[in-house]
C-alpha cells in the first residue's frame, strides 16, 4: 500500500530508501511515500507535513510520492522508476504543496524527467482494518 506513510503529523525524514512498493490485497494504491492530511480512522483533516530529503523511492504501482492535502518539500531525492513520480491532490477542499529545495531526479532507466508535481485524481490512503 505505501511504503512511509504520514498522516495528521510534522515529520521530518532523510537517508530514506522505498523500493518496489506494491498495491494492497484490492489492487488499489501502491505509493511510495504518503503524506495526507485526512485521517480515516479519526476523520477530519489534521495538519500534515513532511520534509523529505536524501531519498530514494524507487519503482512504486502508483506513485513515489503523493500528497493528500499535505504541505511536502522534497530535496536532494531520487525519484526512480514510479508510475508517476510526484502527485497532489486536494482533500476535502484541503490543498496539498509540493517544493522543490533542490537536487532532485526523476526519471527511469537513465532518462531523466523534470520532478514537477501532477493531479492525477488520485484516492487517498483507504481505512487500515485493525
Amino acid at each position: 500500500m505505501g511504503g512511509l506513510l504520514v498522516a495528521g503529523a510534522q515529520v521530518s525524514a532523510s537517508d530514506v530508501a522505498v523500493h518496489d512498493t506494491a498495491p494492497d490485497e484490492r489492487g488499489d494504491f501502491g505509493d511510495g511515500v504518503i503524506a495526507t492530511s485526512y485521517l480515516v480512522l479519526v476523520p477530519g483533516i489534521f495538519p500534515t507535513s513532511l520534509e523529505l530529503a536524501h531519498a530514494t523511492v524507487e519503482g512504486s504501482t502508483r506513485a513515489g510520492l503523493a500528497t493528500f492535502g499535505a504541505d511536502v518539500s522534497l530535496g536532494s531525492t531520487i525519484l526512480e522508476c514510479n508510475a508517476i513520480a510526484l502527485d497532489g491532490e486536494v482533500v476535502q477542499g484541503t490543498e496539498f504543496s509540493l517544493e522543490n529545495t533542490g537536487s532532485n531526479v526523476c526519471g527511469c532507466s537513465g532518462a531523466v524527467d523534470e520532478c514537477h508535481g501532477l493531479s492525477s485524481s488520485l484516492d487517498p490512503p483507504a481505512a487500515v482494518s485493525l
